[in-house]
This record gives structure tokens, sequence and C-alpha cells, in this order.
């Protein structure tokens, strides 16, 4: 059997949303085939619109070009699928889109607010045990919301900057002794 007919038998065997699932496939992360090709698809596009849970079906697949194509704007992405679907989507389109765009800000909101909480910890640190070792710094800033409270937490108490952050307590150097270094709080404000 030959290449082509082999492909023909292929392509009649799959249904409409394997098509469009497969060109999907293909084209992932390749920003000019997507746009290029999207017509080719528009056909089993619509049948699967057609289907009871098509709505469903285009929305996983938007889901899918707008995580596989990460350089094109989130619309951009949509207005090439509304390309080949038509009007009959432009709705999951805008709605899926829209969601897509909220997530992505709360997700940049929630990393701002953990910058902020370790930026404000580095401060706090440095106040109270002087400057910093590049690494500590690296690591306060590449910690998670919740370590960052916890190391906020025993700020408060600890003694040595490595209690503060939970390594073995060891003998303290005098950078991490806030007694051993000049205060930069006024006496009284510790």
């Amino acid at each position: 059997m030959s290449g082509g007919r082999a492909g023909d038998l292929v392509e009649q065997a799959l249904t409409a949303l394997g098509k469009v699932v497969l060109w999907c496939l293909s084209v992932a992360g390749d920003d000019a085939r997507l746009e290029r090709e999207v017509t080719r698809i528009a056909e089993a596009l619509d049948e699967v619109l057609r289907a009871p849970n098509g709505l469903a079906a285009l929305e996983a697949l938007l889901r899918y070009l707008v995580a596989t194509h990460e350089r094109l704007d989130v619309k951009k992405v949509g207005r090439i699928l509304e390309k080949a679907a038509g009007p009959r989507a432009q709705e999951v389109v805008v709605t899926v889109l829209d969601e897509i765009e909220r997530r992505g800000e709360r997700r940049g909101e929630r990393r701002g607010r953990v910058v902020g909480r370790a930026q404000t910890l580095l401060e706090l640190l440095e106040g109270r045990f002087g400057a910093l070792p590049a690494k500590v710094s690296a690591r306060i800033l590449a910690a998670d919301e919740a370590t960052l409270t916890t190391w906020t937490g025993r700020l408060l108490s600890a003694s040595t900057l490595r209690e503060v952050l939970g390594e073995a307590s060891g003998r303290a150097s005098a950078a991490q002794r806030p007694s051993a270094r000049k205060s930069r709080m006024p006496s009284g404000v510790r």
C-alpha cells in the first residue's frame, strides 16, 4: 500500500475531533504554521462545534493552543482559531480568553505579593543582622510564600540568621548575631 493511500485511509478513519487534535499537535509551538494552516481544519472544526460537546472540545483546544504558542498574544491565538471556526465559536473563544487572562493576572498579582514579602524580609534581616551573604539573599528571593511567612515569624525571636532560616544551629558568626554589630535601630527598639 502506498504512503499516500495509507494517509488517505487514516484521514477517513479519524473523527473530526481526531483530525483537529492531530493538527493542533502538529503545529504546537510553530506560530507561522498555526496561522498559515488553520483554514485546513475549518471543515473538521465546524463538525466538532456541531457535536453535543463541541464547545467544550473547542475550549480544550483553545487552551492547548494558547499553552503551546506562548510567543503569540492570547487574543491573537483566539483570532486565528475564530478564522477557522467562524462566528459560532466566538463566544466560547472570548470567554476562554478572558478566563486565561484573569488567571494570568492573578498569578502575576500573587507573584508580586511574594516578591514584596521577600524584599521586606531582606530589609528586616539586614536591619537586624547587617549585610546578608548573596546566597542568603538569593534563597529568600526564590522562596515561596509559606516559607517567607515562616522565616518572618522566626525573625521575631531568633538570635541568629541561621535560626531565622531554620538551619542547624552551630556557632553563629559575628555577622549573624545582632549584638555583634552596630545596630541600625535606635536603642530600646529591638
